[in-house]
């Protein structure tokens, strides 16, 4: 038992007692042939002996089995008696993709692939990559070629070290620092991965590399960091990731039409995964793809340790994954990304989690500054779908980065820059078209032009002019489109949000906590905004929150609804808890219901549940309304509060409740604010409502923010 035409008993999990400095991610098979007539054992296969195979008889999940072939008519038997036994073709294994096991306790075979038939063992070797300066290839059965200057330290022979595939431009260099190796070739920088220590291993390179004809495997640097600088040349063609584990630096590289396929591997185009410390700068990712059914980003799958990345650039590259992002799958560490881009590419995943730069960001300090996703298709199968990020947790800061002209879909929590948000973002915009494909309704699913589903945290000098669409119950708008804690400020959106179910706002689609604040300031909406009911030019829903203010801020686009509860700056406020003031609706058209069975519509709340608190709220006099109740511009609603509940049409006030079913006049609870003709939005903002001009720009006839 135990038999194998390369390795027979290849169980090296924790090192080797005879190899004592052997390690687990040192356990590696690759580019080997088993051209044996027959490999055959005797013992029975009763699942108590270990089991034998074409290539390695027994191996372990540790073990690195990679480009491995089977002479196709090797006989294989094993058990006594039996007749030649059929072998089926394994693909690659690795710790992230281990070895199959069979039934049994020992039986972790590995029979690699056939070749084809009739091809000699020349033919393959020459296929997978090895060396002329290794093999004579002058026979079917390659011998060794080896000249008296070959040594270990001079794996290429000859008179300068190295060797290589370019005898004019030889490897040169030791690996230190004062001394790097410099690499002219794809053989050479096969052979420097051989020689890796666990010193900072000083890589150069000095001519651009074309890895189409090479066989290539992804260097582990694991236990030997490296420092590639790439001195402006270019790797071209890959096959597989350049790194399995990046562990140290690379710098001013770039990486063109690298086509790698990840399998259910973790998966990136110059890392799969990194060590603590890597750095990532002055690199660029040009055309080709990364696909896999894992975390796969255009860059580094996964970051779970800290990492820094400066100006990296991603351009015109397919990136596809369970989860996926065009530079990082998954920051599940602290990262610093500085000056990065993804532009005109297609980010897809097949599960949740997409973002064009990255899919989902953990709950660590990471920062993005100055950071931007162009021209790109965002497209997730499930939630947490953004422009920029599929998902950005607590803690994570956001500085001038944008999704500009962005294509973004998924089922819900979509957002043109971010799915789902709860961390801090400054100076950060999107422009697009993003969209929800779901049609259930629920409350907790969301559509917004920057971000959709707003957990916690703070936008400042944030904007969106994507267009947002999608049938949201209860979470369509056009910078959020659900807000739980948080405070927004000096933000704004233009876009406009249509084919929305309820809850649909030209700024905010639904605010809705049961505790913490949520406070909108500063803010104005300028998109039309269309849906079924519930739908107002800056705020469609207000439900179930406890502490909220909303204060100098303006809705100036149209609005419409089929079955009420309208209004041109909030649709409708079903709870006490919140304070209005100092705003403004300034829309040309509200299109409400003029049916009396349904919610009502109004110029500013259409529906006002009796005891919130409305001050000095004001309403554009040349606004045209739809709804059963449309006074003339010279009507002054009262302010409402706690103490003045809501006066209705018939000038009676409703009774000091925050519930309004069963008060009369239900459901007709409209608030149309303030009039004051002859002036300006700008100028009744500026003289009126006590808007800073710190703030605001008053030079136009509707303010803008500075």
């Amino acid at each position: 038992f135990g038999v194998g035409g390369i390795v027979g008993h290849a169980n090296l999990d924790k090192g080797s007692a005879t190899l004592p400095n052997t390690t687990e991610a040192e356990n590696v098979v690759e580019n080997c042939l088993a051209w044996n007539g027959w490999v055959k054992a005797t013992a029975d296969d009763d699942g108590e002996h270990y089991s034998s195979g074409a290539i390695i008889g027994y191996g372990c999940t540790k073990n690195y089995l990679i480009n491995c072939y089977r002479r196709s008519d090797l006989v294989f038997q094993e058990c006594p008696g039996n007749a030649a036994n059929t072998l089926a073709n394994q693909e690659n294994a690795n710790p992230g993709a281990p070895l199959g096991k069979r039934a049994g306790t020992y039986n972790f075979a590995y029979h690699g692939k056939a070749a084809e038939a009739g091809a000699t063992l020349t033919t393959v070797a020459r296929s997978l990559g090895w060396s002329e300066q290794v093999w004579d290839f002058s026979s079917d059965i390659p011998v060794h070629n080896v000249d008296a200057s070959q040594t270990p330290d001079n794996p290429g022979g000859g008179d300068e070290p190295g060797g290589g595939d370019d005898p004019e431009n030889p490897l040169t260099g030791d690996g230190t620092q004062a001394n790097p190796w410099v690499v002219h070739a794809p053989a050479q920088l096969k052979t420097v991965a051989t020689l890796l220590g666990s010193a900072t291993n000083y890589i150069k390179l000095g001519a651009d590399l074309d890895m189409n004809s090479s066989a290539w495997t992804a260097i582990d640097a694991t236990s030997k960091p490296v420092d590639l600088d790439g001195d402006g040349h270019t790797i071209s063609n890959l096959k597989a990731s350049l790194f399995s584990v990046l562990n140290g630096k690379v710098a001013n590289l770039t990486i063109s039409n690298a086509i790698v396929s990840g399998g259910d591997a973790i998966s990136g185009i110059l890392a799969c995964t990194v060590a603590t410390g890597a750095t990532v700068e002055n690199v660029t990712l040009s055309g080709g793809s990364i696909s896999g059914n894992n975390y796969n980003g255009g860059l580094i799958g996964q970051c779970n340790v800290p990492v820094t990345f400066n100006n990296v650039k991603v351009n015109g590259t397919y990136v596809k994954g369970k989860l996926a992002g065009g530079i990082i799958g998954f920051a599940d560490a602290l990262v610093n990304v500085t000056g990065c881009s993804y532009e005109s590419g297609t980010v897809t995943s097949t599960e949740r989690y997409c973002g064009g730069l990255v899919g989902s960001v953990a709950k660590h300090a990471s920062k993005f500054t100055d950071c931007s996703v162009k021209n790109a298709t965002i497209t997730g199968e499930s939630d947490r779908v953004g422009g920029f990020a599929g998902q950005i947790r607590e803690s994570v800061t956001t500085t001038r980065c944008c999704a500009e002209n962005v294509t973004v879909k998924g089922k819900f929590n979509v957002g043109g820059f971010a799915g789902v948000f709860s961390g801090t973002a400054e100076d950060c915009y999107s422009s697009g078209t993003a969209s929800a494909t779901t049609t259930e309704a629920k409350d907790t699913l969301a559509v917004g032009g920057l971000v959709g589903y707003f957990e916690i945290g703070q936008l400042t000098k944030c904007s969106s002019s994507t267009n947002v669409g999608g049938k949201v119950n209860f979470g369509a708008g056009g910078l959020v489109g659900k807000m739980l804690t948080g405070t927004i400020t000096r933000c704004s959106a233009s876009g406009n949000v249509t084919e929305s179910y309820r809850g649909a706002g030209g700024l905010i689609g639904m605010l809705s906590h049961r505790t913490g604040t949520q406070t909108i300031s500063d803010c104005y909406a300028s998109g039309n905004v269309k849906g079924s009911g519930y739908t107002g030019g800056l705020i469609g829903f207000y439900k179930n929150s406890k502490t909220t203010t909303i204060e100098r801020c303006y809705a100036s686009g149209e609005v419409e609804a089929t079955s009420g509860a309208t209004g041109g700056l909030i649709g409708m406020c079903n709870n006490k808890g919140i304070i209005v003031k100092d705003c403004a609706a300034w829309n040309s058209v509200v299109r409400g219901s003029t049916d009396a069975s349904k919610w009502s519509s109004a110029y500013v709340v259409g529906v006002v549940y009796p005891s919130i608190t409305l001050t000095n709220n004001y309403r554009n006099p040349e606004m045209i309304l739809y709804a059963v109740w449309a006074p003339a511009e010279t009507y002054q609603h009262d302010d409402v509060s706690p103490s003045a509940p809501l006066i209705r049409q018939d000038g009676t006030a409703c009774t000091n409740t925050g519930i309004a079913n069963g008060q009369p006049g239900y459901p007709l609870y409209p608030y149309h604010g303030k009039c004051v003709t002859g002036k300006t939005l700008s100028a009744l903002a500026s003289e009126t409502l006590g808007w800073s001009s710190d703030i605001w720009d008053f030079s136009d006839e509707l303010p803008k923010l500075k």
